[in-house]
Parts: structure tokens; C-alpha cells; sequence
């Protein structure tokens, strides 16, 4: 156990403080593709089961560390801009962020406790945010333990954050690998989010909206709506409880503006690379006029985006479709009809 203890510690040491930079990347940004949702088993640890949702469909192993007869390989998995982790029995993660050279100093390290199968959501919180998952394996099977002062572990997985792709990319060397070979249940293709082209009229007004299309339907940020909307006779109110991961819709009061409401969308260097995002569904509750509500919405780039039928049929304002001049039209003045 010392021994695992000591070189635990010294691998997380080089990884989160000796981090290299490469004039080069190892590996391009748009060698990342084909977000999956999968579960996944770790060579040399049977029995214990990680869940990813949005991961790319590559990792990378990298042998961090050698010392005694103790060896550590990193099975590094990717995500950009949102997904989630999680794992079959109670986990301790380690999150850190890694800046580029001159960026100034990181974040400390937080440490994350998960119950079996409660989820480690990742948020996009930059434009060209970039985690880094690394599941750490002892060459005896065991995983990676981090214990603190009074003998309590409080890491065993550790999640990087890069501020920028490329400089996450170019701090390993080693060969990417299918997502497939670790597999214990068929890959699922994670929804794919692309930007709507269709130009947006509001009560006749032409409005540019960061929207996505997503299966044939367009969903729209959902604080964009709101903001826009704001002074007519169909505004509604969007309350946060981020204690209870709860979203509150009020109907009839005027949408206070907490800033960022119709900036330009933020791309990440994945999103620019392929031209779309991940989309993972929304894990919040949402309450309308104080019922538990049901969406379709769905979380891009660390924003809710709502299906834009949804809403207009939640605040009764009229959306319709023209297909001569690829228009939609939002009417206040007119009562939501199904198509």
C-alpha cells in the first residue's frame, strides 16, 4: 500500500504540475469525433464498470509511472464541452484545471465524491474548454488511491480541464485507440447538435439566435427566448436553484437579464473543427407557473437549449415554418397552434 501511495502521489504530482508542451500537438482536433455513450471496463480492473456519456470515440494509455515493482497506466478518455462520467461503485475524483503557459495561475483541485452511478456532469465554462478523463491502474489491478492526512481517500479518478485543445493534445504522446476494445455495451451515438441556418422573425423583427437543430427540430437558449420576449404580452421569468438543479418558468413576469443573453455562439475548437457539438439531455427539474414540467431540452456547451414548439406552446405564442425563404416565425400576438 506504500508503495502504491507513494507513486500515486508522485504521478499525479507530474501530471497536474509537469505537464509538457509540445511545439506540436500529438494529435490534430478533428482526430476527435463520433461522440459516444458507452460503458466501459479497465484492463487489470475487473469488476468495476465507468459509464462516460459524450466521450470521443478514442482514448489513450500512457504508462505515467514507474517505481519498485509497481507500474501506472493512464487510460485517458476525451470529451469536449460536455458528458459526463460515472462508475458502478462509490468514486473520489480529483478535478483539476491547466491553464496555458502565461495564462496565470489554475484553480485549486476539487474533489468531487459520487455515490454508485451518481454522475460527474462535465460543463463547458470556456470557449475551447477540453477535459481529459484519466483512469489510473496499478499493474496489479488495483486503481489509483490518493489518501489524505487522516487516512481518508479522497481521489481515485482524476479529471483535467484544459483551457485550450491543442494544449491539452500536445502534453501526450501515444497512439489513439477505439473506445470499442473497452466496451461492455454497444457504442450509442450521442445526439449531435448543429447550428440552425434558418433566419428568426419576432413579431417582424429579424433576430439572430445561437440556435441548434437536433433531429429535424430547433431548440434555442432558453434565456435568449426569455430576454427577447422580455416587454411583450407573452414574457415569462426564468428562475435557477442550482442547490436542487432546478429551473423555474413563470409565465405573465418580465424576464430579469443576467447578462449573455444573444451573445455569439461560443465555439469551441472541436465545434469549429467539425462543425457541431455533443448535446446531452438536461438533468435539471423544470417547473412551470410552480408544476413540475416536462421539456425536451438538452445541455450544449454548458447552456440549456429548448425545443423552440416547447416553449411556444408552454406560453401560448404562435411559431410557424417558411419553407419558401427557410424562415421561422415567432408571432406574441397569436396563440400556439400544433402543425
Amino acid at each position: 500500500m506504500k508503495k502504491h501511495l507513494l507513486t500515486t502521489v508522485l504521478a499525479l504530482v507530474l501530471c497536474l504540475t509537469l505537464v509538457p508542451a509540445f511545439s506540436a500537438p500529438a494529435f490534430a482536433a478533428d482526430e476527435l469525433k463520433n461522440p459516444q455513450n458507452v460503458a466501459v471496463s479497465i484492463p487489470g480492473a475487473p469488476g468495476t464498470t465507468f459509464t462516460l456519456e459524450n466521450v470521443f470515440d478514442e482514448y489513450m494509455t500512457v504508462k505515467a509511472w514507474i517505481g519498485g515493482d509497481a507500474n501506472i497506466y493512464q487510460y485517458m478518455f476525451f470529451f469536449d464541452g460536455s458528458g459526463s462520467v460515472s462508475c458502478d461503485k462509490p468514486l473520489d475524483t480529483w478535478v483539476s484545471i491547466l491553464l496555458p503557459d502565461g495564462a496565470g495561475p489554475a484553480p485549486a483541485p476539487s474533489v468531487h465524491r459520487l455515490g454508485s452511478g451518481e454522475k460527474l456532469e462535465l460543463k463547458h465554462e470556456n470557449p475551447g474548454d477540453f477535459y481529459q478523463v484519466s483512469i489510473e491502474v496499478f499493474d496489479d489491478g488495483s486503481l489509483g488511491v490518493i489518501y489524505g492526512e487522516t487516512g481518508e481517500v479522497i481521489a481515485r479518478v482524476y479529471f483535467l480541464v484544459y483551457q485550450s485543445l491543442d494544449y491539452g493534445l500536445a502534453s501526450f504522446e501515444g497512439e489513439l485507440r477505439p473506445v470499442s476494445e473497452l466496451a461492455v455495451t454497444p457504442l450509442v451515438p450521442a445526439l449531435i447538435a448543429k447550428p440552425a441556418p434558418s433566419t428568426v422573425l419576432v413579431n417582424g423583427e429579424s433576430k439572430s439566435f445561437g440556435a441548434y437543430n437536433i433531429e429535424g427540430n430547433n431548440y434555442f437558449k432558453l434565456r435568449d427566448l426569455a430576454y427577447v420576449l422580455n416587454g411583450t404580452e407573452k414574457h415569462f421569468e426564468i428562475g435557477w436553484d442550482g442547490a436542487n438543479n432546478a429551473i423555474t418558468l413563470t409565465s405573465g413576469l418580465a424576464y430579469t437579464v443576467v447578462g449573455g443573453e444573444m451573445a455569439d455562439r461560443d465555439e469551441s475548437e472541436w465545434a469549429a473543427a467539425t462543425g457541431h457539438w455533443a448535446a446531452a439531455p438536461t438533468t435539471s427539474k423544470i417547473s412551470l407557473n410552480g408544476r413540475e414540467a416536462n421539456f425536451t431540452a438538452y445541455n450544449i456547451g454548458g447552456s440549456n437549449y429548448f425545443k423552440l414548439r416547447d416553449i411556444g406552446e408552454a406560453f401560448d405564442f404562435s411559431v410557424t415554418w417558411n419553407s419558401g425563404d427557410n424562415t421561422i416565425v415567432i408571432d406574441t400576438s397569436k396563440n400556439y397552434t400544433a402543425d
